[in-house]
């Protein structure tokens, strides 16, 4: 029964029954035929195919799929292309290698079958994944150069490395670059190595985009060359604060910056500051802080956040003239006058010649949002501060 059934759909997507949405549905029921869903994609039920666990092998029918995905990609309905690919991916169907790395040298197909085409090649282990990746990158499309970066860190073989580091020397676009730099990371061939420390040279020279540092220095530094681990450890020791900061400060992924922002738990940004109209009162708005401030200033107040406290959130304790202590938070200071915030008696007002002593308490910002960030994330996070309109683009992987 589950032979017929199998035949029965490769039929229908092949085209020789049914009309373009039956093969879109037979291809989406292909695409999950080793694991089908326990809901009834017809009537929405829970009906499940399989006991929990099982799985259904697709075997012997693996060259009739291959030659059907064939004759589907080789029409002009890119639904059903991308469809197809959904289903030699799913299923890793290598047979049908030879069908995507066509369409991915075919600059007259549709971009997003050319992306498709390559994610389906690393889905399937395709031993032509790293000369894929090389056409990818010399895409003329953004996009289908934009879903080379994931996947560059998996390339291996003969050449890639080359074509790296021609990438990282020559590279224009950045986030290839960057992506590049890690791969380069993850090498152990000779031209790996020699792009790493030929770049470690460009940076001691003043001759590396600062955009590029953290990348390069995070490759060297997880890079199975001890030379280049050292290399990059000495040129590291060499730079203090804040000039340790510069690698933070350019080339960040705005779009990635946001996610931080808004949704990461563990730091929970939003807890304490307001972030277009929403988020806490206990710490100052972020809105408009990239334009007020510097990018040094931002990363120290993220790392070091009782070095600099903005006017307005400072906690103090007061010791005044006639004996009393107040305990708050400085809402305003002027050369003759400040108001605390003391919670329960509200604000106050002092004169600043009665203060005898005044104590600046820890900053409601905890010590440690350094540690739970990456330097990857840090770099986000400042540039989607400094530049929340560039969060439009999708975020890279990293």
């Amino acid at each position: 029964m589950r032979a017929s059934a199998i035949t029965s759909l490769i039929e229908i997507a092949d085209g020789k029954t049914g009309d373009s949405t039956a093969r879109l549905t037979a291809l989406e029921c292909l695409a999950t035929w080793e694991e089908p869903s326990i809901i009834d994609p017809i009537v929405g039920l829970w009906r499940p195919v399989l006991a929990p666990g099982q799985k259904r092998a697709v075997g012997e029918f693996k060259s009739s799929l291959a030659e059907m995905l064939a004759r589907v990609v080789a029409g002009t309905n890119e639904t059903l292309t991308l469809a197809a690919a959904s289903v030699a991916g799913q299923l890793r169907l290598s047979q049908a290698d030879p069908t995507w790395v066509r369409i991915l040298a075919s600059p007259q197909r549709p971009a997003r079958e050319r992306v498709a085409a390559l994610n389906t090649l690393a889905a399937t282990g395709s031993p032509s994944l790293t000369d894929s990746l090389k056409v990818a990158l010399g895409d003329a499309d953004p996009s289908v150069r934009a879903a080379a970066i994931p996947l560059l860190a998996s390339a291996k073989g003969a050449g890639i490395a080359a074509t790296l580091a021609e990438l990282v020397n020559e590279g224009n676009d950045l986030r290839l670059v960057q992506a590049a730099w890690s791969a380069l990371g993850k090498l152990s061939e000779p031209e790996a190595v020699a792009a790493l420390l030929l770049g470690l040279e460009r940076f001691k020279s003043g001759n590396l985009p600062v955009s590029q540092t953290l990348d390069l220095f995070e490759a060297c530094g997880q890079h199975s060359s001890e030379n280049v681990r050292q290399a990059a450890a000495v040129l590291k020791t060499k730079l203090a604060e804040p000039e340790s900061w510069a690698p933070l400060l350019s080339g960040g992924d705005s779009a990635a910056g946001r996610l931080i922002l808004t949704a990461r738990g563990d730091v929970e940004c939003l807890r304490c500051h307001k972030w277009n109209g929403a988020g806490g009162i206990v710490g100052p708005p972020l809105d408009g802080i990239g334009q007020r401030q510097s990018r040094s200033y931002l990363i120290e107040s993220i790392i070091y956040p009782n070095r600099a406290v903005a006017p307005g959130f400072e906690n103090a304790t007061l010791e005044l003239k006639d004996g009393r202590s107040l305990v708050g938070v400085i809402k305003h200071e002027s050369t003759a006058e400040l108001e605390i915030d003391t919670g329960e008696d509200g604000v106050v007002k002092i004169k600043v010649s009665d203060v005898t002593r005044r104590t600046r308490g820890i900053s409601a910002m905890p010590e440690g949002l350094g540690r739970l960030l990456s330097p990857f994330d840090l770099r986000n996070l400042v540039e989607y501060l400094a530049n929340p309109k560039g969060s439009e683009a999708p975020a890279a992987a990293h």
